[in-house]
C-alpha cells in the first residue's frame, strides 16, 4: 500500500482515524433519514414486534444503514492500525479509502449484523426469559467476532467466512485476547461511571437546589457528565478496534510495532 500524505503535502507519521464521535453523529442522523420521513409523512412507528408490519421495515432499515456507517467508520480506524503497523504513513483520506475498498464485505457484514440486532429486540419483549436469550445471543456474537472487522478489512472475506476466521483465531488466542480487552476496557469503565455519576449528582442539584449557585452548578455537572459520557464511549470504541486490528496480527504471527516479542504469549501454530 501506498503512503499517504497530509493536507500540507508532507508525510503523515501517525495513524490519523476518523474522529470517533464522527461514527456517532454519521450514524444517528443516516437512521434519522429514514425514521423522520417514515413517522413523520407515513405514519408508521418502527419497531421489532409481530404487530408492526411496515415498523419492522423502517427499523431494519434505518439500523442497517446505521449499522453500514458504523462499520465503514470502524473498518477505516482498523485500516489506519493496519498501515501503521505496516510502517506506513496515512491519513483520514487513506483509511477511509481502505474502507471503502471493502465496501461490498462491509455492507454485508452490516445486513448480518442488522439481523442479530433485530433478533436480540424481538427477544427482548418476550419477559426474562427472552431477556436472557437476547443477552446470550449478544455475548456470543460479540465473542464470536471480536476479530472480523480486521478479517474483513484485510482479508475480503464475507460474512459467513469472516465469521468462522474470527472464532478461530479467537479459540487459538482466547487468553491474551481476554487480558487486553479487559486491560483496555477497565479504566474507560471507571471514566464512564464517574462521568454517570456527575450526572446524576447534577441532575439532583437541579430538581433539589435552590438559588442561582445550584442551578449553575447543577447544569454545569449535568453537561461536564453528558459530555464525559459521550465521549469515553466513542474513544473507547475506537481503541477497541484499533486493539483488535493489533491483536489480529499478533494471531497471524506478523509483528506489533511498539510492542517488545518478550511480554507477548508464544503463538500456537494456525
Amino acid at each position: 500500500m501506498d503512503g499517504a500524505r497530509g493536507a500540507s503535502g508532507r508525510a503523515t507519521p501517525y495513524p490519523l482515524a476518523p474522529e470517533p464521535d464522527a461514527e456517532v453523529v454519521i450514524s444517528a442522523a443516516v437512521a434519522g433519514l429514514i425514521v423522520f420521513p417514515a413517522m413523520h409523512w407515513g405514519h408508521i412507528t418502527p419497531g421489532f414486534s409481530i404487530s408492526a408490519g411496515w415498523g419492522v421495515v423502517v427499523a431494519g432499515a434505518a439500523l442497517g444503514a446505521s449499522s453500514f456507517v458504523t462499520q465503514l467508520i470502524t473498518g477505516a480506524v482498523v485500516a489506519a492500525a493496519i498501515l501503521r503497523a505496516e510502517g506506513q504513513p496515512v491519513d483520514v483520506r487513506r483509511a477511509l479509502a481502505v474502507a471503502w475498498g471493502r465496501r461490498r464485505q462491509l455492507l454485508a457484514w452490516a445486513a448480518v449484523s442488522t439481523v442479530v440486532g433485530a433478533v436480540t429486540r424481538f427477544l427482548d419483549r418476550f419477559g426474562v426469559g427472552g431477556m436472557v436469550a437476547a443477552l446470550t445471543v449478544n455475548l456470543g456474537w460479540g465473542v464470536a467476532t471480536v476479530f472480523a472487522v480486521p478479517t474483513l478489512i484485510v482479508e475480503g472475506t464475507m460474512p459467513v467466512a469472516t465469521i468462522r476466521r474470527s472464532a478461530g483465531l479467537l479459540k487459538r488466542h482466547f487468553a491474551v485476547t481476554l487480558v487486553s480487552n479487559v486491560t483496555l476496557a477497565v479504566p474507560w469503565m471507571v471514566a464512564l461511571f464517574g462521568c454517570l455519576f456527575l450526572g446524576i449528582a447534577g441532575a439532583f442539584t437541579l430538581a433539589l437546589g435552590a438559588g442561582v449557585a445550584s442551578l449553575a452548578a447543577g447544569i454545569l455537572l449535568l453537561a461536564v457528565g453528558a459530555v464525559g459520557f459521550c465521549f469515553c464511549c466513542t474513544v473507547a470504541a475506537a481503541l477497541s478496534s484499533y486493539l483488535e486490528a493489533l491483536l489480529y496480527r499478533y494471531a497471524n504471527a506478523q509483528p506489533i510495532p511498539g510492542i517488545d516479542p518478550y511480554w507477548l504469549p508464544p503463538r500456537l501454530p494456525a
